[in-house]
């Protein structure tokens, strides 16, 4: 009892103590002094230098409720957090909650000291704002109203509040330096700054402007009054560095200005020697970012001046648009300095200018007048920009060269940038390097409208390019499309110097077509007519795929630039190129230029390039010759190979490489290349196709005795072409010829090879010449004897053009002379006689077997290609043993030539040896020569021995000619009255068909008195 009374009044001592801090927490709250000094403890000025959102209030508010209920309720502050400190924790946070209130008056008590409303004059609104920190705008319209801000000034709208000048010569707001401007209502107010000179005028200064989130600041139908500088949004002048931070949600509009959004100026032009001015725009998590229909300049523009730089970061916005401004979309500045010592008498001021896009999903610059964007390194990062339809009526300075999307740099990953129609020039122009990442990028019908007008210095617009690389271009894992520009489709320039190179690779595809597309252009020098210009320097394909498709020019040119240029195909590259009929699908100046394929399929047509071939095969090309069509590594001059993977018999995959061989160098190499696609063929509707460019080899078919009477793929070859011509010809004539890869077969060039024919005589196939030399010597003299004597092995389609009778490429040879061999019909009608001897023993004793075995004749020494009689079936012969352990059957009208014997079941398949059974053939090889009554029977000898294995192969009963198969291994049981065993499987099969019946009855009655002995022997356990 005494620990009960205890614990109620340590309990009502505990709800004493909370009460009376509540009450005085909310009489400290009351107290002008009181809330000073909490404002003080939390660093928070009430006059709104920092206020703290409403939700945070509400949440602190709701902690308060929480108080008041545990109060009423009873219930010990100490029993819900396990603390004795609990109490003052809670009056801590009372203390927080009073704090917001006080911060909030400013904001929420209309009639106070920082409250302005429509009606007031400016005199007493400025005197507000030079008083207090923190001003509350209530709604309605406020009429040429000019503030000054002085320090750090918060502006909450109170509704829709719209400073609206009716004389257009002042600005709504000018600053003193190191001030600052912050924009806090809530997503339901907003505030306009309308028809003034400029909305907001900066000099010489540093500023600073904050949209808060969910707030809304539009600058919109500026003035311009006199000077044709202003009527802008925001202008900043000399000496300036100006911020703006819009955060999540806001919205921020600077359109319809008679001058432009936002206007930067630096200072006149060579009055400096360095950037003197910055501004910063920080657009992070925007709900619209708009700088469009600005009448007389750019949504932004720096370029009245010089010496400004400009950095702008939009971060996951819902959108941004930057359209039809009078000029240019972005207008970044340029800067110039003397200098007597540069070449020009100048030299280019470095400014930091930037454009970073990054996760918005909804980016425009569309229908400026001049430029999408002028200038800056560009960034853009899952983002998707369209910059198209610019440079209508573009600026007398620019009638030649405004273009979509202009930049001095050009990052862009994981995006699409679509840069259609442009006007004047380039869809896509960098001026300095390019670096594209698992992008989409289309240059569409750029460069046509404009052609033939003039800029102010008398100079001709000669149309545009779809995309123009001012410098080294890296390309991975990107769609890259120019289709329909007034002149070339993709300049690669590589900045003009020989040792830089652009790269296309990581499963690229770049495509153009039917580009120099401007019927009003008379123009047919290779930048207006052509799908891809190579300037200088290297162009590095790899792994990718380019469609090169031209209706009106070349494919792929090389400009007259004296710098040496260079194509190169390398590793699974599928290119396709294809020029109009009187272009060039690789065409180059006067000077030299290589288009190297080192692997991949480049489906182009060698006539159709530049240069000769030559009289002789795989010759190199010469230092200073003209010459566009495809060589390798080691100068030599290629020939294209056209392969199809439903018909290659060596390159079954999809990625394949096969090994070749360089003459010139006497180097081999390894050739890598994959099938096309659908969509990567100059037929659309191909695929499966592969053209592979290698140095070739020639063979030469001799068909001694006789003549040609089926070509083949053979003909007439010509130099450097891999087809053969006038197949017909070579008909009922001694020699012909083909071509392949070289040092490879046939197969692997899809070729096949012709037949001879002669009465009285056999064709036998063509044949190797043990010495070379000699079968020359001896064709020659048709000393066709000894020329015989020489020929040996035979040459298929499989076999490879090297040296003798080597199978490796890295021995390839140019030319070679293979030669037909014959046989008189008799001799070749001619029969011989076999002997197959049977042994079967059991551990090596003999085992007698009541059973027939087989064994089967073959044309390969791995037995996969049966011998066949006169009828075309396969020669399979029986060997039934009767009871004993040994037979020798002895088969006539074996054919002539060299057979290979196996032990095989009835319908000819081989068996193996297995565990327990093993399978030996004595004199497998056999060569059957002459006739049966002048020649010796040949003699094979076949054993079968069954060792100690349980379920080895034993001759019991069962059906003749029964076929047993496991997962391993199958064997044959054939005896009219016995069959045999599988050894080696999953199961084993004897095949005999007696009755299981009486061992079944043994096994039941045996498990009964098993199981009546175990009974009885429980019974008697429980017993005792």
């Amino acid at each position: 009892m005494k620990n009960k009374r205890l614990i109620k009044i340590i309990s009502l001592l505990a709800l004493a103590t909370l009460m009376i801090s509540q009450i005085t927490v909310n009489t400290f709250a009351e107290s002008k002094d009181g809330v000073n000094d909490i404002a003080n403890v939390t660093a928070e000025q009430t006059n709104g230098a920092t206020v703290e959102t409403k939700e945070k209030s509400d949440s602190v508010s709701e902690e308060t409720s929480n108080i008041a209920t545990a109060s009423e309720t009873k219930q010990a502050p100490s029993a819900q957090t396990g603390s004795p400190a609990a109490p003052a924790q809670k009056a801590a946070k009372g203390s927080a909650v009073f704090a917001k209130k006080a911060a909030a008056k400013a904001k929420d008590v209309p009639e106070t000291a920082n409250t302005v409303k429509p009606g007031m004059t400016q005199a007493e609104i400025q005197k507000i704002v030079d008083t207090n920190d923190t001003v509350v705008f209530e709604g309605g319209d406020y009429k040429d109203l000019k503030l000054f801000l002085n320090g750090s000034k918060t502006i909450i709208p109170k509704g829709v509040v719209t400073l609206k000048s009716t004389t257009g010569n002042e600005s709504a707001f000018t600053a003193a330096d190191n001030a600052s401007l912050t924009i806090d209502g809530d997503k339901n107010s907003s505030l306009t700054i309308d028809g003034y000179n400029d909305g907001i005028f900066l000099k010489d200064q540093v500023f600073t402007l904050n949209i808060n989130e969910n707030n809304t600041l539009k600058l919109i139908n500026g003035k311009m009054i006199g000077d044709v500088n202003h009527g802008n949004g925001i202008w900043t002048q000399g000496h300036t560095t100006f911020t703006i931070n819009a955060k999540k949600g806001a919205t921020f509009v600077a359109s319809g200005n008679a001058g432009s959004g936002i206007n930067a100026y630096g200072n006149e032009p060579w009055t400096e020697t360095e950037q003197i001015s910055q501004l910063n725009f920080n657009f992070n998590g925007c709900k619209l970012v708009d700088m469009s229909g600005n009448k007389g300049g750019s949504g932004y523009n720096s370029g009245a001046g010089w010496y400004v730089g400009a950095s702008f970061d939009f971060k996951e916005c819902q959108e941004v648009h930057i359209d039809n401004n009078k000029v240019d979309g972005v207008m970044f500045c340029s800067g110039y300095k003397a200098d007597k010592a540069a070449p020009s008498g100048y030299v280019t001021l470095s400014m930091k200018s930037e454009l970073n896009i990054e996760d918005c999903p909804d980016f425009t610059m569309n229908g400026n007048g001049s430029w999408g964007t002028n200038g800056g390194a560009v960034t853009i990062k899952k983002s998707k920009l369209e910059c198209s339809n610019n440079a209508k009526e573009p600026w007398a300075d620019v009638t030649i060269t405004s273009s979509n999307l202009y930049c001095y740099s050009l990052k862009a990953i994981d995006s699409t940038i679509e840069a259609n129609n442009c006007h004047t020039y380039c869809g896509i122009w960098v001026a300095g390097k390019a670096d594209i990442e698992n992008s989409i990028i289309t240059a569409n019908q750029n460069g046509i409208d404009n052609y033939g007008k003039t800029n102010n210095k008398g100079n001709k617009n000669t149309g545009g390019h779809g995309i123009y690389f001012g410098n080294t271009a890296v390309i991975s894992g990107s769609q890259i499309t120019a289709k329909e520009n007034g002149k070339a489709g993709i300049v690669f320039t590589n900045a003009s110097l020989s040792e830089n190179q652009s790269v296309i690779s990581n499963g690229s595809a770049v495509q153009t077509e039917q580009n120099g597309n401007n019927p009003k252009c008379a123009e047919t020098g290779l930048m207006y007519k052509s799908g891809i210009v190579l300037i200088t320097g290297k162009l590095d394909c790899k792994n990718s795929a380019m469609l090169v498709r031209e209706k009106s020019g070349n494919s792929v040119s090389y400009n007259n630039i004296k710098e040496k240029g260079s194509f190169v195909l390398d590793e699974n590259m599928i290119a396709a190129w294809k020029a109009s009929n009187s272009y060039k699908e690789g065409l180059a100046s006067d000077d030299p230029r290589d288009t190297k394929v080192f692997g991949g399929s480049l489906q182009a047509s060698l006539p159709n390039m530049t240069g000769t071939y030559g009289n002789a095969w795989n010759l190199q090309k010469g230092a200073d010759e003209v010459y566009a069509a495809p060589i390798n590594q080691f100068k030599t001059k290629l020939v294209r190979f056209d392969l199809h993977k439903d018909i290659n018999k060596e390159c079954v995959k999809d990625t394949n490489t096969f090994k070749t061989y360089d003459p010139n160098k006497k180097e081999a190499y390894d050739y890598s290349f994959r099938y096309n696609k659908k969509g990567e063929d100059l037929n659309a509707d191909a695929s499966r196709n592969a053209y592979v460019w290698t140095p070739a080899s020639i063979l030469n078919y001799d068909a001694t005795e006789g003549t040609i009477d089926q070509t083949g793929t053979a003909g007439e070859v010509t130099y450097g072409s891999s087809a053969t011509s006038k197949g017909d010809a070579a008909k009922g004539k001694r020699f012909t010829s083909d071509i392949t890869i070289f040092g490879n077969s046939l197969d692997l060039a899809e070729k096949t090879m012709p037949t001879a024919g002669k009465d009285g005589l056999v064709f036998l196939g063509w044949y190797y010449a043990d010495d070379e030399e000699k079968a020359a010597e001896y064709a020659a003299k048709e000393d066709f004897i000894n020329l015989y004597d020489l020929l040996n092995t035979e040459f298929t389609s499989a076999s490879k053009v090297t040296e003798g009778k080597s199978d490796d490429p890295a021995k390839g040879v140019e030319k070679k002379t293979i030669y037909a061999k014959w046989m008189s019909e008799e001799q070749y009608y001619r029969t011989g006689q076999i002997a197959i001897e049977k042994k079967v023993t059991e551990n090596g004793q003999p085992y007698q077997v009541n059973a027939t075995f087989y064994a089967g004749l073959f044309e390969d020494a791995g037995c996969t290609v049966p011998t066949t009689d006169a009828d075309g079936k396969a020669i399979v012969i029986p060997l039934n043993l009767g009871g004993g352990d040994t037979v020798t059957v002895t088969q006539d009208d074996i054919p002539l030539g060299t057979h290979y014997v196996a032990e095989t079941d009835k319908d000819g398949k081989v068996v193996r040896s297995s565990e327990g059974h093993s399978v030996k053939v004595d004199n497998a090889e056999v060569k059957i020569e002459g006739s049966q009554t002048d020649a010796p029977t040949v003699k094979v000898t076949i054993i079968n021995d069954y060792g100690d294995y349980e379920g080895y192969y034993k001759e019991e009963g069962g059906d003749p000619g029964t076929t047993v198969t496991s997962s391993n291994t199958t064997t044959t049981t054939t005896e009219e009255d016995g069959a045999g065993e599988a050894v080696n499987g999953n199961a084993t099969q004897t095949g005999d068909d007696s009755s299981m019946a009486p061992y079944i009855a043994i096994l039941i009655l045996a498990a009964a008195i098993a199981a009546a002995i175990v009974v009885t022997g429980r019974r008697k356990k429980n017993k005792k």
